[in-house]
């Protein structure tokens, strides 16, 4: 078979792929935020992460009730709802579970704890897990909280650390990890196939984790890494901690923080000129799907385009069109091909003068 009978061949398979593929994201950045709790107080923040910044504030109230202070906090996977840990000034001792709506803007007290929890943390499956602070009984106490009633299912003891728990769900690993301490700080993971979740495997920590109580750890996806808060009188640390235990600082918080849960925010990246020629989708790879993709947005009617015109420009003539599609096949399935011009295989600018711009590209 000749290369331009091959390339035909390619280009027909590639352009009925197009009718069931599904379209490729165009590239996103994601935004990290996150709500936290505070104990002096009953209001949740929303803080940037990537400067610290308090966003958006949300004061809970309870009719006929004065909160003294919020200690868990957690974001129910399905709804987006929050679910906190508060206290009355009429029961000091024991928190009660409460539903904040976010759509509504509505407050619903679901019941008493019981118990002296002091964070939370949601499971994929929409399991509320809980966990007992020092002054309870039993401390380092792992339930499952009710959703309709506030009332908390026992499982088992976590029995490291002093001062202070946290808690927070790794979803690629499906393993609990428990933080705890001021002085004899620990981290911890569940032991995968262990007969309960307390049953864990012990990690290393960074020492400038030492000397200060963990209030909050929360999974943030976008740094594959947990969120580490630690207690202040009226301000309160943040780290990145990876799963070996390596701490980065990421800022200080103006409020003390009692708990944290991660709320991510895909948006489009920010304009620039550099990019790889050839990742039409901004996957951050380039493959048969690229091909796919500019060809769905020349042939098939309303399909997404890139936000980067530069990149689906495979063959560098200052143009998009079928030619492109059929340059990128050649290169990836005929012995003969080439691969795209600069800037390829990494990020660059276009090093040729022509009509097209690269409104959004975020390179990997």
């Amino acid at each position: 078979m000749s290369i331009r009978s091959r390339s035909r061949t390619l280009f027909a398979i590639a352009l009925c792929c197009v009718l069931w593929s599904a379209s490729a994201l165009s590239a996103q950045c994601v935004l990290s935020y996150a709500w936290t709790a505070s104990e002096s107080d009953n209001v949740l923040r929303r803080v940037a992460l990537d400067g610290m910044t308090v966003e958006e504030t949300i004061t809970i109230d309870v009719p006929g009730q004065i909160i003294t202070g919020v200690t868990g906090i957690a974001i129910e996977p399905s709804t987006g709802n929050l679910y906190v840990l508060a206290y009355f000034d009429t029961n000091p001792n024991v928190p009660f579970l409460l539903k904040y709506d976010v759509v509504n803007s509505f407050t619903e007290v679901l019941g008493s704890t019981f118990v002296n929890f002091i964070a939370l943390e949601f499971q994929p499956n929409g399991e509320l897990n809980a966990i007992s602070g020092d002054t309870a009984s039993p401390i380092n106490s792992f339930c499952i909280l009710s959703l309709l009633t506030g009332a908390p299912t026992d499982i088992c003891l976590f029995g490291n650390g002093d001062d202070g728990e946290a808690i927070g769900y790794h979803p690629t690993e499906a393993r609990m990890y428990h933080a705890s301490g001021r002085l004899n700080v620990v981290l911890e993971a569940s032991t995968a196939g262990g007969p309960n979740p307390c049953t864990v495997d012990s990690i290393p920590l960074d020492t400038v984790l030492t000397g200060s109580e963990v209030t909050g750890l929360a999974f943030v996806p976008g740094e594959n890494a947990f969120l580490w808060t630690q207690a202040g009188i009226a301000t309160s640390d943040f780290y990145f901690v990876t799963t070996a235990g390596v701490a980065t600082f990421v800022g200080t918080a103006n409020h003390s923080v009692s708990d944290v849960a991660i709320f991510e925010l895909a948006t489009p990246c920010p304009p620039g000129q550099e990019f790889v020629r050839g990742d039409a989708n901004g996957d951050s790879g380039v493959n048969i799907a690229d091909a796919i993709f500019l060809l769905g947005q020349l042939f098939v009617p309303n399909a997404q385009s890139s936000t980067c015109a530069d990149s689906t420009d495979f063959n560098d003539d200052g143009s998009v069109n079928i030619a492109d599609a059929i340059y990128l096949l050649n290169g990836l399935f005929t012995p003969t091909g080439s691969d795209p011009p600069a800037p390829f295989p990494t990020c660059g600018q276009d090093p040729t003068s022509d009509g097209l711009d690269c409104d959004i590209y975020f390179c990997p």
